[in-house]
């Protein structure tokens, strides 16, 4: 632009220079293959009917390549996914570009295109989980069946050397979890499911880009464009929980976490904060303006951690809810618990204990019947919980 600009000496030359850049598009940030959207500047070829990719990623896979000459404007209205946030797309492309067999790519695009992302990072038309559709089993655990979906095969294992790690199962009449998928990316609940998902996320991935509760070692972080102090996304629910919902835009690379550095991510459900961010980054998303989840960062981000509970929180601290079930403030304060229909029902309201004790939010059990449960039915859990851990 700027050389355009610098032949322009005349109102001829002027005008010339206006219609140029009239047909030149903004490039505009990939909607991600997660929910079709709409109102997309969409590309199309018809060497594989049913793919479109956004402008976005037409400039990043083929740009400078002798497969862009292919592409060409698609008009068509009705929302999509962008074929081009697929893994598999970027692997393709670099594996037949060079010797310009372009008839070899739309084959292979053409078996992709059949299904969209991970089954776990996506939803069908009433809002439940997706059909994973095929399954492929990992053939190197020996105490339980494990599996990833279609989407993650084809994406990261199919005409690779990891192949010999997986095998297609049957049609699976309950839909497993996908142990490749970086939505539900907490630790497994036994040790042997816990050591063959770190394999096959070491395997899948090149990293174990889980998010832990205790903090988050060696991953890349990023934060909003105004970096608040405290705040931060791991990679992995960068990658599984705002990219295919079209966040990218609105998140930059953290530069304040070192390498060797434990950090807690936001998005991690034991997060005293996770249920409000989740709300507050829904909301921004839709409406393109991430200023309210930003300010209320600001305003929590200085309270102390939950210590995710196996910590302890230490003698004479302050506690909220009842007896039989105690809560740390950084909960309380963190997740506005006091003012839920629970809440108001405390008997403890910030009163001092003398002795050690846990924060029994930690439990994702008591942590979900606390927002779902009568305050009977959650008491009557905590107190069995109690009893059995006595």
């Amino acid at each position: 632009m700027d050389k355009r600009w610098s032949k322009v000496h005349t109102a001829d030359e002027f005008l010339s220079f206006l219609k140029i850049m009239q047909r030149k598009k903004v490039p505009q940030y990939c909607p991600g293959d997660a929910f079709p959207t709409s109102g997309v500047s969409w590309f199309s070829t018809q060497s594989i009917p049913g793919m479109r990719i956004c402008q976005e990623c037409r400039q990043k896979h083929f740009g400078g390549t002798r497969f862009s000459k292919y592409w060409s404007h698609d008009d068509t209205p009705g929302p999509s996914i962008c074929h081009g946030a697929f893994h598999y797309t970027q692997r393709m492309v670099d594996a037949l570009f060079e010797n310009d067999d372009w008839d070899h790519f739309a084959e292979l695009m053409q078996i992709r295109i059949r299904f969209a992302g991970c089954s776990q990072q996506r939803k069908n038309a009433n809002g439940d989980d997706a059909d994973g559709g095929w399954w492929y089993k990992y053939t190197k655990s020996l105490t339980r069946d494990l599996y990833i979906c279609e989407a993650c095969y084809f994406d990261h294992v199919y005409k690779t050397d990891r192949e010999g790690s997986f095998t297609l199962g049957d049609r699976l009449p309950v839909k497993p979890q996908c142990m490749a998928s970086l939505k539900g990316n907490q630790t497994s609940e036994t040790a042997d499911i816990e050591y063959n998902r770190a394999e096959i996320m070491h395997l899948v991935h090149g990293t174990d880009r889980r998010c832990y509760a205790q903090g988050t070692v060696g991953l890349k972080w990023y934060t909003t464009p105004n970096n608040p102090r405290g705040y931060g996304v791991c990679e992995g629910c960068f990658i599984g929980k705002i990219k295919p919902l079209g966040g990218e835009k609105y998140y930059k690379v953290k530069t304040d976490v070192g390498k060797k550095s434990s950090f807690a991510c936001w998005m991690n459900a034991y997060h005293p904060f996770f249920r409000r961010h989740e709300k507050l980054l829904t909301e921004g998303l839709i409406l393109g303006d991430l200023s309210r989840l930003e300010s209320t960062i600001m305003r929590f981000s200085r309270l102390p951690g939950c210590q995710q509970g196996g910590m302890g929180q230490g003698k004479s601290k302050r506690w909220w809810g009842w007896r039989s079930l105690r809560i740390c403030a950084a909960c309380v304060k963190g997740g506005l618990l006091a003012e839920t229909p629970a809440g108001k029902k405390f008997e403890l309201h910030g009163e001092k204990d003398p002795y050690h004790r846990f924060c029994d939010l930690h439990s994702m059990q008591l942590r979900d019947r606390f927002h779902h449960d009568d305050v009977n039915s959650l008491l009557e859990f905590a107190r069995r919980r109690q009893e059995m851990l006595a």
